[in-house]
């Protein structure tokens, strides 16, 4: 990290948020410091399909720019920030995160390491450990991804299930991209994270495609932000069916139907209902942090985004 901060690209910082003020005021709060040193450009809050202006509230209180998004879905709300930003660099951050300091500046040299970087991810580390559900989620290994550097690009040699197994790149939770390469690949994909309806898979499918672009993808654990994990076993298991299990499974199912990477990404749907078998195995002989049934809904829901992907693209044609 020694390229000078003038030389660095602007950072644009996008919220994407639905109905959940408080944690968007959290948030903002642990960014403007970041804003103020200047290691951030701009901080944009999407509010997406809000039932209220509460949300809008909390980002004039914060004297940040704030864009509302009619159309429910994640997806939806990160392309409007694509479209309302104009800094070389576009950082996406949950609503329920919290970013350490030196976040930003980390990213910002992160995207200087070589001319092909087009994408940069961070470590995600928990807010805080409080409840069962929490510390299950963490023992089963959450969101981080280690304390090393790592580039990964389409040269690379990391076996079969590379680059189709993207969730080992990072999470939608704290990731930038160089904003003309969101462009040049269309932005993100809207058939995915479409809100209650496939609440994930938007993050894998945009990762991939970075790499099929032959563009780099770094990950940088120095820029780190702190998550709020589910509290209760409930949300916990509607995380793990909706997104781990059918949006994960849409994703893949995508590169089946429509590439790239066809053939890894059948070989990956194989290995991966096999890995879920063995993790099951595992739960019932008390040799696992979650729940058997928590991991079988899991399976299922894996199992029912298979068809969820075209579902998506059917509907998004009938309109």
């Amino acid at each position: 990290m020694s390229a000078n901060p003038e030389s660095l690209p602007e950072l644009g910082v996008a919220v994407c948020t639905h109905n959940r003020p408080r944690r968007l005021e959290r948030c903002l709060s642990a960014l403007l410091p970041q804003l103020a040193d200047g290691d951030v450009t701009r901080v944009l809050v999407v509010d997406n399909a809000p039932d209220s202006d509460e949300s809008k509230d909390v980002a004039r209180r914060a004297g940040v720019d704030y864009f509302r998004e009619p159309v429910a879905g994640l997806n939806f709300a990160r392309n409007a920030a694509v479209e309302q930003s104009s800094c070389d660099w576009i950082a996406f951050v949950d609503d329920d995160v919290v970013v350490a300091p030196g976040w930003g500046r980390a990213l910002r040299h992160a995207t200087a390491e070589s001319n092909d970087v087009g994408a940069v991810t961070g470590q995600i580390l928990p807010l805080a450990l409080e409840t069962p559900a929490q510390l299950a989620f963490e023992r089963r290994g959450g969101f981080r991804r280690g304390f090393e550097p790592s580039s990964f690009n389409g040269r690379d040699r990391r076996g079969i299930l590379f680059p189709v197994r993207a969730g080992l790149f990072g999470n939608g939770a704290n990731m930038a991209f160089r904003r003309t390469l969101l462009v040049d690949l269309g932005g993100f994909d809207n058939a995915l994270d479409r809100g209650a309806q496939l609440p994930g898979g938007g993050d894998l499918d945009i990762f991939c495609r970075v790499i099929a672009s032959g563009a780099t993808l770094r990950y940088e654990p120095a820029a780190m932000v702190y998550h709020e994990h589910r509290r209760d076993w409930l949300g916990l298991k509607r995380q793990y069916a909706e997104s781990w299990g059918k949006a994960h499974m849409a994703y893949v199912q995508k590169l089946i139907r429509h590439g790239p990477y066809r053939g890894r990404a059948l070989i990956y749907a194989a290995w991966w209902i096999a890995h879920e078998l063995k993790q099951i195995g595992r739960a019932l002989i008390g040799r696992h942090p979650v729940p058997a049934a928590t991991l079988l809904q899991e399976c299922y829901g894996g199992l029912a985004g298979i068809t969820a992907y075209q579902a998506t693209i059917s509907e998004k044609a009938c309109k």
